[in-house]
């Protein structure tokens, strides 16, 4: 009996999974394809292809059924191949079956930690609330599984500052002064989960923002209770005194404006003050000898309220200083001094205040009260005099009225008796 090619080759397993991990080496084996053919002969052997929809990186043999990779695989490029295979035997004519071959690239810890930015900056208000968010590291691990689990750590030893491992939120436990250090520099590692683990590093750089937190200091004069010898005979618009003074802010926090708002003694508008610099320079002639004081406000330009210190500058006019106990006495006799008449102009002020606009308020507001007074006084008077005037009139109506009635009764009473009488 002839047999007659009339089965066709059988797969002993319909899907084959393999799996295999990345960066393996080329021409790695995989596996080797098995399949049965029951007719006999030249009709029963099988050879071994690929389906047309196998990437080219893998190997069958046809012969032996062996299965190979040609290149190493990578996970992170693509994770799973799944083609066809086709056993075929030598019948005529030829029979066929198919497999499915499923391919699963393992991951292995092969990439670092990789943070979105090379480096980080972030800029933080000063006195930042503690355990404020100041910023949010961002990394990644392209691995899968604890290789790509990732936990962050400060590694120059801050004590100052605290990251979320699992996050990457940035925070500091307490709040931060720009005046005692404006700029932070930490270096923060990434390490995975991986065996052995890979880590990465960037740099953070923390930036105070200004607020205005700091008055100005006064540096010089050195205290309320120092003074200044001026000659009585020094001249207008010589300089006779300077106020300085420093601000621990920056920008419009450490602009400082100098004003004079008090004194004691001499003439109003008798000393002024540059705003800029603080040059306090004579105005008018000195025509006592003694004690001068001018209250020198000196102020920054912050906001939202700008701040400000004062200081006493304390000028003694005479030709020399022979009795510097008198003087002090005469610094700590008076604590409050009269108000300064001129006041310090303001740089930042858009326009001219309501103040300045109308110096004599009070008085208009005076004025106004006593005339609406006199307008009620004279309309009151005219009332009166209306009312009695028109009283008189109606009483001299009724003096004319009773006596015509009078006559032309008497008439009425005459006729009729005549009447009475021709009868």
């Amino acid at each position: 009996m002839l047999d007659d090619n009339d089965n066709a080759p059988i797969f002993k397993q319909s899907v084959i999974d393999i799996k295999i991990e990345e960066n393996n080496a080329p021409q790695t084996f995989l596996a080797k394809l098995q399949a049965t053919d029951e007719d006999s002969g030249n009709r029963g052997e099988v050879l071994y292809l690929l389906g047309s929809d196998a990437p080219p990186i893998f190997h069958l043999d046809q012969l032996t059924g062996v299965l190979t990779v040609t290149t190493s695989l990578d996970r992170e490029e693509k994770e799973t191949y799944r083609f066809i295979v086709r056993a075929v035997d030598c019948g005529t004519p030829k029979k066929e079956s198919i497999a499915t071959i499923s391919v699963t690239v393992l991951d292995r810890n092969d990439n670092s930690p990789r943070f979105i930015n090379k480096d980080f900056t972030f800029f933080v208000p000063e006195n930042f609330p503690g355990f404020g968010e100041i910023g949010v590291l961002s990394v990644t691990d392209a691995d899968a599984g604890e290789n790509g689990w990732v936990a962050l750590s400060i590694i120059n030893g801050s004590d100052i500052f605290v990251i979320d491992t699992g996050r990457g939120a940035l925070r500091a436990k307490t709040p931060l002064d720009r005046e005692q250090q404006g700029t932070y520099y930490l270096w923060i590692e990434a390490v995975d989960g991986g065996k052995p683990s890979l880590s990465s590093v960037t740099m953070v750089t923390i930036l105070l923002l200004d607020v205005n937190d700091n008055p100005p200091m006064v540096l010089f004069p050195q205290s309320n209770q120092s003074y200044l010898l001026v000659l009585p005979n020094t001249l207008p618009g010589t300089s006779i005194a300077e106020v300085y003074a420093v601000d621990r802010d920056t920008g419009m926090n450490a602009v400082i404006a100098y004003s004079i708002i008090k004194r004691r003694g001499g003439e109003p508008g008798s000393f002024d003050i540059d705003p800029d610099t603080g040059n306090i320079t004579l105005r008018k002639v000195l025509s006592d000898r003694g004690l001068y004081s001018l209250l020198v406000k000196v102020s920054d330009h912050g906001q939202p309220e700008p701040l400000y210190s004062t200081i006493m500058v304390n000028l003694f006019v005479n030709e020399t200083i022979s009795n510097e106990t008198y003087i002090q006495s005469l610094l700590t006799r008076e604590a409050d001094i009269g108000i300064e008449e001129v006041r310090p102009p303001n740089r930042l002020a858009q326009g001219p205040e309501y103040s300045d606009l109308f110096p004599c308020k009070l008085l208009l507001i005076a004025l106004s009260t006593t005339c609406l007074g006199l307008l009620l006084i004279v309309a009151s008077l005219t009332a009166y005099i209306c009312c009695k005037r028109q009283k008189n009139h109606k009483k001299k109506r009724l003096e004319v009225e009773i006596p015509l009635k009078i006559s032309s009764d008497r008439q009425a009473m005459d006729r009729k008796l005549m009447e009475i009488s021709n009868i």
